[in-house]
């Protein structure tokens, strides 16, 4: 399944796999940052995803107040929600790719997460994968949505139950 968790995250749910791919879309800034993050969490939680595949290629650079928050904050709930595999799409932005190590370096007292960096989607589905078969299946998924209309979005995520 794909839609829009929130307007700068196209997301793909496999629930065979337990598996979420999301890519970032659009402008950054702290607010938009922080409720498209922690509506990704809500959903992971809701639909007991255990498995990431994380394109942030084309996210515009991580700022530092980006960066402090997950760090800080969004990195021990992240833990919470019991995801042990996480696979990174290399960013184009050497800064974005420094960020997001001191990031995962950061999050490492919080939890056992298997991370692998991948410069292709198909090398990445295949470590998250069980068959070349899902692989091809989510791959022609994606490249569908990705050239058709605008996505449905899920309106039904409250953020309060990430308090929980």
């Amino acid at each position: 399944m794909i839609c829009s968790l929130h307007e700068s995250l196209l997301l793909q749910h496999d629930p065979q796999l337990q598996l979420v791919r999301w890519q970032w879309n659009g402008p950054l800034s702290l607010l938009r940052f922080q409720m498209a993050l922690e509506r990704l969490l809500l959903f992971s939680r809701q639909y007991k995803i255990r498995q990431w595949l994380v394109d942030i290629s084309q996210m515009p650079p991580l700022g530092n107040d980006e960066q402090a928050w997950v760090s800080q904050r969004w990195v021990a709930q992240f833990a919470r929600i019991g995801v042990s595999n996480l696979a990174l799409m290399l960013p184009d932005d050497l800064h974005n790719q420094l960020a997001m190590e001191h990031i995962l370096d950061s999050g490492r007292c919080y939890t056992q997460l298997n991370v692998q960096f991948f410069a292709d989607f198909p090398a990445a589905l295949d470590w998250l994968s069980k068959t070349p078969e899902d692989v091809q299946r989510l791959e022609k998924e994606w490249f569908v949505a990705a050239n058709t209309a605008p996505q449905p979005s899920i309106q039904n995520l409250s953020l309060d139950k990430l308090l929980d």
